[in-house]
């Protein structure tokens, strides 16, 4: 059979999740380590939701992640921490905080309003790894400045950390339209001023109550609820799949180029 006889078929599969809960963060995050487990990412919890449909227990449940909220200064070689330009990272990969262990240290260490002290190295290796696909890096004072409470739904988008919370404008468009579809037109946004003279962070939790919670003012020494997949699930899953050059290039062969891009860009959210 020739190549150009080859035809792709695109296949979405499912991953089995388990929950874990403990009274702190650290005992939860252990316990699906220790189970050979991974947890989501606050970016695979949110395409799980809008995937999910309405009166589903990922909808009707408050969950926490291994995303960080970080706050801090850069630290140019010249100066001081307290003299670097302060900024806020929302930050969607392994982070010191996503090993339990530097939870309890930092419990035991002391909570700053219930953020975490953040290694000064790590908070730059952070601000490094900004792409703004796992790594978002926001501006201090438009943050602090911005609205902590509910609001509606239509303008959500255009507060700053809807985007760097959820995982790219396209996911946080899709989630917004799931919400607006399961819970209603008000949403929670929440924020706290973590300004210290050393970097904090905190994880970022997802909550339902009366119009759903965005929270970006979590207590590190609170209860835990993860969500967790089979160490190697996600990977297996790609690779079991077309790659995702094999999906754009048969999309680009089949449909008009009008909306190459946008589809190309819904592939790549599927592959991260």
């Amino acid at each position: 059979m020739a190549d150009n006889d080859k035809i792709m078929i695109p296949k979405k599969e499912m991953l089995e999740a388990q929950e874990f809960y403990a009274d702190r963060t650290d005992k939860a995050l252990k316990a699906l380590q220790d189970a050979g487990q991974t947890a989501l990412f606050m970016p695979q919890l949110m395409d799980a939701r809008i995937d999910a449909a309405k009166g589903t227990q990922i909808w009707t449940n408050w969950y926490c992640t291994p995303s960080i909220k970080a706050t801090g200064r850069s630290k140019p070689s010249n100066v001081s921490q307290k003299d670097g330009t302060p900024y806020v990272i929302y930050a969607h990969t392994q982070n010191h905080f996503s090993n339990p262990t530097n939870i309890t240290a930092a419990i035991t260490q002391g909570l700053i309003n219930g953020a975490g002290i953040l290694p000064e190295e790590e908070f730059q290796r952070l601000l490094d790894l900004k792409d703004d696909e796992k790594v978002f890096v926001i501006d201090y004072e438009t943050l602090r400045n911005s609205k902590s409470d509910v609001m509606a739904v239509k303008d959500a988008l255009n507060h700053p950390q809807t985007i760097p919370f959820i995982g790219g404008a396209e996911r946080a468009e899709a989630y917004l339209k799931s919400h607006q579809r399961v819970i209603g037109d008000q949403i929670s946004i929440l924020h706290i001023d973590d300004m210290a003279d050393m970097p904090v962070a905190r994880l970022l939790f997802i909550g339902y109550y009366c119009n759903d919670f965005l929270v970006g003012d979590s207590d590190l020494g609170d209860v835990g609820r993860f969500l967790a997949v089979q160490n190697g699930a996600q990977s297996a899953q790609q690779k079991n799949g077309p790659t995702q050059k094999q999906l754009v290039d048969l999309i680009t062969e089949l449909v008009k180029p009008i909306n190459i891009e946008e589809l190309a860009n819904r592939i790549e959210r599927m592959y991260q």
